[in-house]
């Protein structure tokens, strides 16, 4: 690892944050970033990793941790807001919206709200505008090991 990447890591954290409160203009520029530096550090681990493991380890291993670290917050998330969105449906509070929300929150379990918002247009959705870069980033996640691992 090189030292100063987790630094650079969360300069591009707080452009983004900036950017959803209205602060910066150019809060693409540290999503673009933070991929950046993720595929980066995710390579440097799957390379270390295919060293040391044998195939089943390897795979286990990192995808264990992947489950590990984003999962069980991740789908919290979801079925926390399926099931508010659910109780204000029946108490009548914006039933239009709570319903977009149902709507979209299929492609958000499968991880592929991305293709959602690419095929829609960018149509925000409160709470749901970031799922788009973690389904980016499960994708990545999904094929990426087995690249490293095949590539001599």
């Amino acid at each position: 690892m090189i030292p100063g990447l987790d630094g650079l890591r969360a300069i591009a954290y707080f452009v983004v944050f900036f950017y959803h409160i209205d602060y910066l203009r150019f809060g693409w520029a540290g999503v673009q970033l933070f991929f950046v530096l993720s595929g980066f550090l995710i390579t440097d681990i799957l390379l270390r990793m295919k060293e040391t493991l044998p195939m089943g380890k390897y795979f286990l291993k990192f995808y264990i941790r992947r489950f590990l670290r984003i999962f069980p917050l991740y789908y919290f998330f979801l079925f926390l807001m399926l099931g508010i969105s659910a109780w204000l449906i029946l108490i009548d509070y914006r039933p239009l919206l709570m319903q977009v929300l149902q709507d979209r929150i299929l492609y958000a379990f499968l991880y592929i709200y991305n293709f959602f918002v690419a095929s829609r247009g960018h149509q925000p959705l409160p709470f749901f505008d970031h799922l788009w870069s973690l389904s980016v980033e499960e994708q990545f996640y999904l094929i990426w090991p087995l690249v490293i691992f095949l590539t001599p």
